[in-house]
Order: structure tokens, then sequence, then C-alpha cells
């Protein structure tokens, strides 16, 4: 009676310390000080990035890229999304091929939404990440994603919209720095991703034109 007792503690233990595991990365993202700015309100993409390059490193350090992170419950996929790089985002790509690899499917990625109901396309725009966008153009030559291309988050905003207002509040923001105007970058990026969907089916009624309530 005592050995099966202490052989059932033992296995409860076990399972208790197993479904307790959390690696580097995880505890990273579940303190909010990791990704938020010290000297600016919101995501510190300085520190998004020692985040992406430390599961890039180690990537057995995260245990669920879904699960919430401290930063309004942004899950890791949700942070890799929301992190600002160019057309050639190497590490972007780096992580994202690693969390395809871990049986991460595409579907989980664009389903799972942010508390404030962004999905990853939402992301991409109000965080410019270019390569991240490219991805999901990618993508959406396989699949159909209108669906999350029209889903709009607790403001009423689809990724179109989204990406209209954000190129109206950075043109504002650059119109006293015309060189960095010029210089393209997340300006450019939101041009071309507003090209980019616009003609789609989905945004148009019948007519063709843009609807309405897309219009404002």
């Amino acid at each position: 009676m005592f050995i099966f007792l202490l052989l059932l503690l033992t296995n409860c233990s076990s399972n208790i310390s197993v479904g307790k595991f959390k690696g580097k990365v995880d505890d990273l993202i579940s303190e909010t000080r990791n990704l938020w700015g010290d000297k600016v309100w919101g995501l510190d993409q300085s520190k998004l990035r020692r985040v992406i390059e430390e599961f890039v490193s180690n990537p057995n350090e995260l245990e669920d890229p879904f699960a919430p992170a401290a930063y309004n419950d942004f899950s890791f996929v949700h942070l890799l999304f929301a992190l600002k790089c160019d057309e050639e985002g190497g590490l972007f790509d780096k992580a994202y091929e690693i969390l395809t690899q871990r049986e991460v499917t595409e579907e989980e990625m664009f389903d799972l939404k942010t508390i404030l109901d962004y999905n990853i396309i939402h992301l991409v725009m109000d965080y410019g990440n270019h390569r991240g966008f490219e991805k999901i153009k990618e993508i959406a030559e396989r699949k159909d994603l209108s669906q999350y291309f029209i889903s709009i988050n607790s403001l009423g905003r689809d990724p179109f919209m989204l990406a209209c207002l954000s190129l109206v509040a950075r043109f504002m923001d650059f119109c006293g720095n015309p060189e960095e105007f010029r210089n393209g970058g997340t300006i450019l990026f939101l041009k071309e991703a507003i090209q980019y969907m616009a003609p789609k089916r989905y945004f148009l009624n019948e007519q063709g034109s843009l609807n309405v309530d897309m219009m404002g």
C-alpha cells in the first residue's frame, strides 16, 4: 500500500512539473517590461526584436506560440507579425519558418485575434511589417483569405481601413520631415498595401466601387 501511494504521488508530481514547463521566451513575453517601451508608449521594437532573436536562437524555449503574452494579450505569433521590418526581413523569415515547422498551421495564425480583435493582417498594417505582408500575400495566392481581410477590429476597422488611416496619420507626422517621407519606409509600404487590397472583390460593391462603409 505504501509503495502504491508513493508511486501515485511521484506520478502526480511528474505531471504537475510537466504542466508548469515554461521556457525563456515564455518568461520574456510574460513580463510587460520586456515588451513595453521605456520612453515611448506601446510596443518597443528593439525589445521585441530581442525576444524574436531569442526564439530563433532557442526555439524550444517557447512552449506555446498562441498563449496570451503580457502585452495586450498578444500571442507570440501576434508579436512576430507586429515586428517592424522591411521586405528583406530576415529575422521574421527565420522565426516564421521555425514556427511552421512546429505544426503551427496558417489557419491558426489567421484565426487567432488579440484582445482588441486584431488579426495578423491588422498587425502588419499597424506596425509596418512589410515582410509579414509579403508572406500573407504569398498565402493568399493559395488560399482564400477574404474573411480575414474584411474582419474588423474592436473599433470597426478592417485591415484596408486601418492601412488608410495609418497612412494619413504617418503622412501628417512626416510633413515636418520631408527627407524621411522621400525615403519611403512605412509610408511606401502602406501605399503598396492599399494598392494591393483596394481592387479585391471582397472590398467592392456590385458596381465595382469601394463599399460606402469602406470609404467612410
